[in-house]
């Protein structure tokens, strides 16, 4: 008899409802397949699994697209802000300052993003168009090498990076929201006179940030989903 222990295994719905996720059931019932000799049954399992990385994956590009889109419309505004704040003697020198350094290093922040985000597009093409014949062999072509542990194995390992880089990329996408949310909190304390209000609509940039905001998570749970297959 084959008892298997899951009290570590659950998926949090609410403060007091736990249960199993799809994949926790799936991948439970995995054990009491290889124990029954049901190897075939288990690979397809991760096929699937190695499939859904990729199908997650081709989702990716659009959701960064609408964060980098208006992310760009907030940096727009954010220089005529600059450059009406820097011509106006009667601000605060600090608040001015603390501006200026901001807004430096959110274009900084920027710089390193845009250079990851197109390697881990470029590598998560890669890996579709490579391992798309393990993963669903085409139709037609016998099974083969696509049947066996190893190659899955090798397929898995392949995108081992690829997952780390997904995780590095998340932690960008939030920062740049984190940056792009302060520098617009320091622009409204200092949108207060003609000069900068002609320049800098304080109250659109708010609801850009909020759109910034609901495009960021959206983005990032498409990013977690990828390494959550994997």
């Amino acid at each position: 008899m084959l008892i298997l222990d899951a009290r570590q295994v659950y998926h949090k719905v609410t403060r007091t409802i736990y249960d199993f996720s799809p994949e926790q059931m799936q991948n439970l019932s995995a054990i009491v397949w290889l124990y029954r000799g049901r190897q075939p049954r288990f690979l397809a399992l991760i096929r699937d699994y190695l499939g859904a990385v990729c199908t997650e994956s081709t989702a990716i590009p659009a959701k960064l697209a609408a964060c980098e889109k208006t992310l760009a419309d907030l940096r727009s505004r954010f220089s005529g802000l600059v450059q009406g704040v820097d011509q106006d003697s009667t601000l605060n020198a600090d608040k001015k300052k603390a501006l200026i350094e901001a807004t430096a290093e959110l274009a900084d922040a920027e710089k390193p993003y845009e250079t990851d985000r197109a390697r881990l597009l470029a590598d998560l093409d890669s890996f579709r168009m490579q391992h798309t014949a393990v993963i669903a062999p085409p139709p037609g072509e016998e099974p083969g090498l696509w049947e066996t542990s190893q190659a899955l194995h090798a397929a898995r390992r392949k995108f081992d990076p690829i997952a780390e880089a997904v995780r590095g990329l998340i932690k960008q996408v939030d920062l740049l929201y984190k940056l792009t949310a302060r520098v617009a909190d320091l622009g409204s304390e200092l949108a207060v006179v003609e000069s900068v209000t002609d320049v800098y609509d304080r109250r659109a940039a708010g609801r850009l940030v909020r759109q910034l905001d609901e495009e960021r998570k959206a983005a990032v749970d498409q990013l977690k989903h990828v390494v959550y297959f994997h």
